[in-house]
């Protein structure tokens, strides 16, 4: 049996062409909003790398901070707001949540269409049923999986944890 090691910085190196052509393939420059509540420092580094590989493709971003204590009904009007701006591509909201956050209702207050990280039930329901796009991470194991050839027919494949956000997809893209 060889083993083999994937390295993803080599597979989103590989693609980093093919994303910039497709950006640049657009008759308009995509604008992505990144909305963080709170200041938690893991996720200020997130959003810097997630703003770093938007814009090295040619996607425009901007980070929307909002104080940890703000309200349901004021996030929820800003990101109706977002969801009304024909600027605005896609949204992106970082989880985790602030305590009092309702992290279902949050999410769902974006418009299906802008949703990049597909968590809200409309795109959830459709990668479930293997259509739409699915989670990020969820991707880039599907990518790593296309780049290294690796046929998963027939074979066993454990996923540990079942979120939202990576176990269910990771799940269905190994099926």
């Amino acid at each position: 049996m060889n083993t083999v090691i994937l390295d993803g910085r080599q597979v989103r190196e590989t693609l980093f062409p093919k994303l910039i052509n497709r950006i640049k393939a657009l008759s308009f420059a995509p604008n992505l909003t990144i909305i963080q509540i709170g200041d938690r420092p893991d996720s200020t580094m997130y959003i810097q790398a997630k703003k770093r590989f938007a814009e090295r493709i040619g996607v425009n971003v901007r980070v929307l901070n909002f104080p940890a204590e703000i309200g349901q009904d004021r996030l929820v009007a800003e990101i109706k707001q977002l969801n009304g701006d024909e600027d605005v591509h896609g949204i992106i909201i970082q989880l985790p949540l602030s305590h009092g956050l309702d992290r279902r209702t949050v999410i769902d207050a974006i418009e299906p269409k802008k949703d990049v990280d597909a968590l809200t039930s409309a795109r959830m329901k459709a990668w479930s049923n293997g259509q739409g796009i699915f989670p990020a991470t969820a991707r880039g194991v599907g990518e790593l999986l296309d780049y290294y050839k690796i046929d998963l027919t027939d074979k066993k494949v454990t996923v540990i944890g079942r979120s939202e956000l990576v176990g269910k997809p990771v799940a269905l893209i190994c099926k």
